[in-house]
């Protein structure tokens, strides 16, 4: 294990700190929001500012939080297209 960088390993020590468990639970409320603290908060773990201890919590918020976007993205044109065409065809008149 020559050359690998000691920055790159999760550290146990640093203050201990909320924003794993926050940008989880936003990640789930506001899937943006969570994920970008996510990614601030794995940023922090690893230059030393807060405790790794919960780098498993970041991680996942920022899974959960872009799989959500990226499935809110997908789902509000859909949505509106189904919409707009039961608007469509429930406006269309038989004689």
């Amino acid at each position: 294990m020559e050359g690998a960088k000691l920055s790159n390993y999760p550290k146990e020590f640093g203050r201990e700190s909320s924003l794993p468990i926050w940008s989880l639970v936003l990640a789930i409320f506001i899937p943006p929001v969570g994920a970008i603290m996510g990614h601030i908060s794995l940023g922090q773990m690893r230059s030393g500012e807060i405790s790794a201890i919960d780098r498993n919590l970041s991680i996942a918020a920022v899974i959960v939080g872009w799989v959500m976007t990226a499935v809110i993205i997908f789902l509000i044109p859909v949505l509106l297209a189904i919409l707009g065409l039961q608007s469509f065809f429930g406006s269309l008149t038989y004689n």
